[in-house]
């Protein structure tokens, strides 16, 4: 699949989240909650892959990275369970591995660097046994709420993409916008 493909594709499953979930970011609910949904909407998008949260498998293996890029012991890897991934189950490298993103509300105040350098490794590809994911694209999503007048307000959705191990732009992107209206009813 082209880049700029996976790139819409995804871009409109996050304005589908924005339509339908607005609720999730007006009440400050959870990562988790709102990387469920987005996965959700990626599902139809995506037709022919499997949409994961949280997956931590290589084919049959765990999913391990390295802690740093200097050269590893086994016993320097960690684990890794990414937000959202677009792959075939069960296959391992790229054609298999199509998208990883990563999530971050606003409001999380952790630093933004592990999410990055956990991109660029998926995107690599490096030949360890342990770390050839190599996905054809990563995204770090930064997705918030923001009060613009006292009964108004906007959902913003930035991100930043990777593809080979580097970033592809040199800042932060905004991806898609929403205005809403605090006053309105939940459903």
């Amino acid at each position: 699949m082209k880049p700029q493909s996976i790139q819409q594709r995804t871009i409109n499953s996050i304005a589908t989240l924005f339509d339908r979930d607005e609720m999730l970011f007006r009440i400050n609910a959870s990562e988790r909650a709102i990387t469920h949904w987005l996965a959700y909407y990626m599902v139809r998008r995506f037709s022919g892959w499997d949409v994961d949260c949280e997956y931590n498998r290589d084919g049959h293996d765990h999913k391990k990275l390295v802690k740093d890029l200097e050269p590893l012991r086994e016993s320097e890897e960690d684990s890794v369970y990414p937000d959202i991934i677009v792959h075939h189950r069960t296959k391992r490298f790229q054609p298999h591995n199509l998208l990883v993103i990563e999530v971050k509300k606003t409001t999380n105040t952790t630093s933004r660097d592990i999410d990055l350098t956990k991109l660029r490794i998926f995107t690599t590809d490096y030949h360890r046994r342990s770390m050839n994911y190599h996905y054809q694209l990563g995204l770090f999503l930064e997705v918030g709420a923001w009060p613009t007048k006292p009964s108004h307000g906007v959902l913003m959705a930035t991100g930043i993409w990777f593809g080979e191990g580097q970033q592809l732009d040199a800042d932060q992107q905004v991806l898609c916008t929403k205005s809403f209206d605090y006053r309105r009813e939940e459903r």
